[in-house]
């Protein structure tokens, strides 16, 4: 073998989520080949951040970047990875992200939190950019403090942080007059 390449999708998996390595191998000839997993090691420069297993599957197991390291025939090659958190926009402190119907007039205070693959919340406060793709239907402040303005309109409600990526709320603007619900699909 000269060379190993190791790929994983993005780069990266999502906290306390579990994504498989791709590793083949680059014969003397340049033939690509795919070395059994049984003669491949595989190591990680921090265990606490991914975890990987024999078979390749890397585990999310803490915020952050690790290496991992794969050995196939006396040549390696190395990946980075980022673990992550998901970001997810709730209403208030609901656990429960979904599609909210609400009045003209209607306040709604958003929170963007960090949650793991589970949709479970994680610590870490994230610090997001709000933004509405229809700010005459709703308009949305840096605080997530969302209100609605026009009936029978609808809008995608963005908050986005650095690493996590963007999370959205989509918000339908109705004509009665109700307390903000999540419990009818826009």
């Amino acid at each position: 073998m000269t060379e190993l390449i190791v790929a994983l999708s993005g780069n990266t998996v999502e906290l306390h989520g579990t994504a498989l390595l791709e590793v083949t191998a680059r014969t003397a000839e340049g033939h690509v080949v795919t070395p059994p997993t049984d003669s491949l090691v595989f190591t990680s420069s921090d265990y606490g951040i991914a975890l990987v297993s024999p078979q390749g599957v890397v585990y999310g197991g803490s915020r952050g970047t690790a290496t991992i390291r794969v050995i196939y025939g006396g040549v390696s090659a190395g990946l980075t990875v980022l673990v992550r958190a998901r970001l997810a926009v709730t209403l208030g402190e609901a656990t429960r992200t979904t599609n909210f119907v609400v009045a003209v007039g209607d306040a709604l205070p958003l929170v963007a939190r960090f949650v793991d693959v589970n949709g479970v919340p994680v610590l870490g406060e994230p610090t997001v950019i709000w933004s509405s793709d229809n700010p005459a239907a709703v308009s949305v402040d840096q605080s997530g403090h969302a209100v609605a303005l026009q009936p029978l309109q609808q809008a995608m409600v963005v908050a986005t942080a650095a690493l996590e990526g963007p999370a959205t709320a989509h918000i339908l603007v109705d004509e009665v007059s109700s307390p903000p619900r999540s419990d009818r699909p826009t």
